[in-house]
């Protein structure tokens, strides 16, 4: 009875280990072809809402996963003929504490939606870069 006692324990233990030990190695291979990316989808008052994640590009899209998840599949896809760069801002002082430091806001519109996103500053000028590479009329910034 001990033994089954203890091999449940164990168990019990090994569980979280495993799940948090995923998450960074899912992590750490997202982070190699990607970069760091808030994401927001609307608004909220004192700088709340945001979701923190990586990012990488694919072709046509930018993909965003969220950083705590073992989900193999991004949870937010952005078109590049869809998405715009409204503007961009310093995070206020609200958000600086939500998003990692260093971070610029971008306000953008995709497929009519309004989204804001926290890039660090060389993430949002590849972001920019990468939007007017779109073919002749598609992509354009606002």
């Amino acid at each position: 009875m001990l033994e089954t006692i203890t091999l449940d324990l164990v168990l019990v233990a090994a569980v979280p280990v495993l799940l948090v030990a995923g998450v960074l190695v899912r992590r750490r291979a997202l982070v190699r072809h990607g970069f760091d990316m808030g994401v927001r989808l609307r608004a909220r008052r004192g700088g709340g809402g945001w979701s923190l994640g990586v990012a990488r590009y694919e072709a046509e899209r930018l993909e965003w996963f969220r950083t705590f998840s073992l989900w193999p599949r991004p949870r937010r896809v952005f078109q590049r003929q869809s998405l715009q760069v409204l503007s961009t801002r310093p995070a206020t002082r609200a958000e600086s504490l939500l998003v990692p430091p260093g971070h610029i806001v971008a306000a953008c519109r995709h497929h009519d939606r309004d989204v804001d996103l926290s890039l660090s500053d060389g993430a949002l000028t590849g972001l920019l870069a990468w939007i007017e590479a779109a073919p002749p009329g598609r992509g354009l910034i606002a």
